[in-house]
């Protein structure tokens, strides 16, 4: 999350507000579906939610052209490559017998693949600065 973080605020654009309202829309719906959540204050939700839309439809934006420019992709190959991975482990013949027969799993693998190719790309051309604050205590009432 820091490292997407720190890639949104260094790109930072403009999102458009329709994108935004579906994004919040979207949150609330389900907020209201939830059988758990009783009384959902809607104008409440849709500020808690805007934040997170924001971040999120920034860095899928970001995401997306980062995708095109840098022609990162997960082949085929990959996948079927990463579920023998995934057979060989300890109890994943069923894990990896799953995956093959579902293409709905089978593109959960993809996508997590692709995020993690985006985020070693990141991670491979930003300097990482470690600061480290000296811990103080924090301050009594009376100071």
């Amino acid at each position: 999350n820091s490292l997407i973080d720190e890639f949104i605020k260094t790109n930072d654009l403009q999102v458009p507000q329709s994108m935004v309202d579906n994004y919040v829309n979207s949150m609330i719906k389900d907020a209201k579906n939830d059988p758990n959540r009783k009384n959902v204050d809607e104008e409440k939700l849709r500020d808690y939610y805007k934040v997170s839309a924001i971040r999120n439809i920034k860095w899928y934006l970001l995401r997306e052209k980062l995708v095109e420019v840098e022609k990162i992709k997960v082949l085929a190959k990959d996948v079927n490559a990463r579920i023998k991975e995934i057979e060989q482990t300890d109890g994943g013949k069923e894990r990896a017998k799953e995956l093959k027969e579902d293409d709905a799993q089978k593109e959960n693998l993809k996508d997590q693949m692709l995020e993690d190719k985006i985020m070693d790309f990141i991670a491979s051309k930003i300097e990482v600065k470690e600061v480290t604050k000296p811990w103080r205590p924090e301050p009594s009432e009376e100071e």
